[in-house]
């Protein structure tokens, strides 16, 4: 039988995280890793055999622990009120999450991956596009019964840009996420993705 890794996948990318959240991506370098787990630098290159390749599973590891979920709630039978379940998993994540959340909302995709993208990562990332791009139409769809060009950027600033911007500002001081934010996120969310929807929650909410 054998021998489980001392330095499993999970426990360098977590190591990796803390680095990150505390420093930059610029500054996970394999010495700082080994230092980080007291493990030899074999042990690191045995699993990833570059930095390129340890930098891209993070970033990659990271989107795939929140996008799924995210994507559920945004099927939820009312889709207006599954658009604000999904901002609220968003929140809630983030809150819950800070190291993983400091990693997606300070920092972009090039601040991990330049270049191409080596396999098996970019069949990894092409995957997260396709299923992220069609959970978003899908969700357009049912919200205003078309995946217009001008529906999909409605839905695409209330479910991304609001959140993303209300949420990085307290990533970016490193401060307590403030206990009205999520109302703030949810009140604009719903007035948003209201307008012109066919959803009976929206109505609702317009006769109010």
């Amino acid at each position: 039988m054998a021998r489980p890794a001392h330095f499993p996948r999970e426990r360098i990318l977590a190591a990796a995280r803390a680095i990150v959240a505390e420093r930059s991506p610029a500054e996970l370098t394999v010495a700082a890793l080994s230092g980080r787990l007291k493990a030899p630098v074999g042990s690191i290159y045995h699993r990833y055999s570059s930095r390129d390749l340890l930098l891209a599973d993070l970033w990659l590891s990271t989107i795939e622990s929140f996008q799924p979920e995210f994507l559920h709630r945004l099927e939820g039978e009312d889709p207006l009120e599954a658009g604000l379940a999904a901002v609220h998993f968003a929140c809630c994540w983030v809150r819950n999450h800070s190291q993983e959340a400091h990693l997606l909302l300070r920092y972009r995709r090039e601040d991990f991956i330049r270049g191409a993208w080596a396999e098996p990562y970019r069949s990894r990332a092409e995957l997260l596009k396709r299923q992220g791009a069609a959970g978003i139409r899908a969700y357009c769809r049912r919200l205003y019964g078309d995946a217009s060009a001008r529906h999909l950027r409605r839905v695409r600033f209330a479910l991304s840009d609001v959140p993303l911007a209300a949420l990085r500002s307290s990533i970016e001081v490193r401060a307590k996420m403030p206990g009205d934010l999520e109302a703030l996120v949810q009140d604009t969310c719903r007035q948003l993705l209201a307008r012109g929807s066919s959803s009976p929650a929206a109505r609702g909410s317009q006769r109010r």
